[in-house]
């Protein structure tokens, strides 16, 4: 996205309360007049009083208390004016964390499945940190001092347009070092953003990957390829670098030099034609001295401005996303809760074909489960099911209607999923299992209770209050998948989606899960991606996948007495399981 779209889109999320940023302007402008109003004084002070030798004493305390006042309203209005436009960029900054984060938890879960998690951190912490920066320190300095220059240019050239030529000869000077240090610093300043990305998405990955990486002697790999990132983040940051000490305060230290000579030169050709007052050189020194520090803050905030600007663009990338995954509304109920896959087909993008004609029915209160090889499709089912993708062939309807018509707050209601990888808050158990829908303790402590936890819970100190830490960590893995049945439980859904639920527990543990949904029996459907089939001997139908086809279908008995590749499944997990037993 170029600079010309963005800017004006920073600018618009700046201005939106119109009359907050009025305020802002009338405060920016009373306290450039007060500034400027300064030097006219002392002007009219050596020019009535010093150079005639005459003191009255009323007109000099007069011109003292008028300065006097003067800086009193610029110190008050520059602080009024700070807060004010430091109170817009703030609120700004606020409102386009919210839009970005919104936006990411919208976007398609295939999305995610491509795009590095540490890479959308950056662009919602990084990336937007920079854009406040833009705000705080960028947009309100250059109003402010927008102000200054521009009311110190005009009384200049009342006073004495003449002499004003050298002087205001700075400011196009001034402007064509910061045009050029612009076009110069944009694909540094994108080489640091890319950097800092791939330095955060390392991290997320090395940090969540610890255990794997410490227990497979592979850190100093790890360093290595950290070390290698970091240093191309150095190199691309000390080109910008050296970029702004070479164009930044010297240029405009010599353009401020070159100037100033050519004022004293210019007044010393008047002064020796008489035509000159010395009040009027002094207002003008003064102005030249003021007007170089305006405009070399500017100058030292570009590098803040062109690293916003590039990461303003990232942020609007993802802001302005056109997958976002809009909130379904007003669509028709279903009339039931059967589930229906007619000749379903799907491929993940630039990617071969992973299902091929995927047909089920499943009645309400009936369970269907869904096993095979690695590869064979049985997640790719869950997130069609889950609406995380839409099948690029087929149909899955819900009650007659098809999953994509259906209102997102019903799909919510009739629809939980027990995942293999449980997601928790680091909250308590409680919180967890109310996970924002507002139930009572009375309910939640049942459901608890109908997961298998009652027990646990019971025998700890706080009971369901009790924090479970960061990602669950002060749970076992069984208890954390209990924690997520039960919010899942929570919802009285219609259909009950367990994608490898038991994978990762203990024969226990498993057994008490096992009992939690066999009470479910009859009241709800539910689909069950399993890898043990010692688990499905009740489950009403299993499809058996293999290379994204139905390989076989039927109950568990129907399917060992017809000896195809369920059985040979089943008979391959026995023999594990008493070699494990023998160990």
């Amino acid at each position: 996205m170029s600079r010309a779209r963005v800017l004006p889109r920073l600018l618009a999320l700046a201005t939106r309360d119109r009359r907050a940023f009025a305020l802002a302007l009338a405060l920016v402008l009373l306290a450039a007049a007060a500034e400027v109003g300064g030097p006219l004084l002392i002007r009219a002070f050596i020019d009535t009083h010093v150079q005639t030798g005459n003191y009255p004493l009323a007109p000099v305390l007069l011109l003292a208390g008028a300065y006097a006042l003067l800086q009193c309203v610029a110190a008050v209005a520059g602080y009024a004016q700070g807060v004010q436009l430091a109170r817009i960029a703030l609120e700004a900054m606020m409102r386009l964390r919210e839009q970005a984060f919104a936006t990411a938890l919208r976007l398609p879960v295939a999305w995610f499945d491509r795009t590095p998690v540490g890479a959308v951190v950056s662009r919602l912490t990084n990336d937007t940190e920079a854009v406040k920066d833009f705000y705080v320190n960028v947009l309100g300095v250059v109003v402010a001092n927008g102000a200054r220059v521009l009311g110190m240019a005009a009384a200049m050239l009342v006073l004495d347009w003449r002499l004003a030529i050298p002087c205001l000869a700075f400011l196009p000077a001034a402007l064509l070092v910061m045009w050029t240090y612009q076009r110069l610093s944009g694909a540094r300043f994108r080489r640091v953003r890319q950097a800092l990305a791939t330095i955060n998405g390392t991290l997320s990955e090395s940090i969540g990957g610890v255990r794997a990486i410490q227990l497979t002697r592979q850190a100093r790999r790890f360093d290595e390829r950290f070390a290698a990132q970091c240093g191309e983040h150095y190199r691309a940051r000390m080109a910008s670098l050296r970029l702004d000490a070479m164009m930044l305060r010297p240029l405009v230290d010599v353009l401020l030099m070159v100037c100033m000579a050519a004022l004293v030169l210019w007044f010393g050709s008047e002064a020796l034609a008489g035509a000159l007052e010395i009040g009027v050189i002094y207002v003008f020194v003064n102005y030249l001295a003021r007007l170089a520090e305006p405009v070399i803050d500017v100058a030292h905030r570009l590098s803040m401005f062109q690293s916003a600007m590039v990461s303003a663009a990232r942020v609007f990338e993802l802001v302005d996303r056109d997958d976002v995954c809009a909130p379904r509304r007003g669509g028709p109920l279903p009339r039931d809760t059967r589930l229906c896959a007619d000749g379903v087909g799907f491929a993940y993008p630039e990617g071969p074909p992973v299902l091929h004609d995927i047909g089920f029915e499943l009645a309400p209160g009936r369970s269907l489960a869904l096993v095979g090889a690695t590869g064979s499709g049985k997640s790719t089912i869950a997130g069609l099911l889950l609406r995380f993708h839409r099948p690029l062939a087929g149909s899955i309807t819900l009650g007659g209607v098809p999953l994509e018509a259906i209102d997102d707050r019903t799909f919510g209601r009739l629809v939980a999923y027990v995942p293999q990888d449980p997601f928790l808050l680091a909250g308590s158990i409680a919180e967890n299992i109310d996970f924002g829908l507002g139930a009572s303790a009375q309910r939640i402590a049942e459901v608890a209770r109908r997961a298998g936890l009652g027990d646990f819970v019971d025998g700890l100190e706080h009971g369901l209050d009790t924090a479970v830490g960061e990602r669950g960590a002060a749970l076992s893995a069984g208890q954390r998948q209990q924690v997520i049945l039960a919010r899942a439980l929570l919802r009285d859904p219609a259909l009950l989606i367990l994608d490898e639920a038991t994978a990762s527990i203990d024969s226990a543990t498993e057994e008490a899960l096992q009992q939690a949904l066999h009470a479910l029996g009859g009241q709800v459907s539910m689909v069950v991606i399993a890898h043990r089939l010692s688990t499905l001997r009740e489950v009403d139908e299993i499809l058996v996948l293999a290379r994204g086809h139905i390989q076989e279908r039927g109950s568990h008995a129907q399917l060992i007495a017809r000896g195809g590749l369920y059985r040979r499944l089943w008979e391959l997990q026995r023999m594990e399981s008493r070699a494990d037993l023998t160990i």
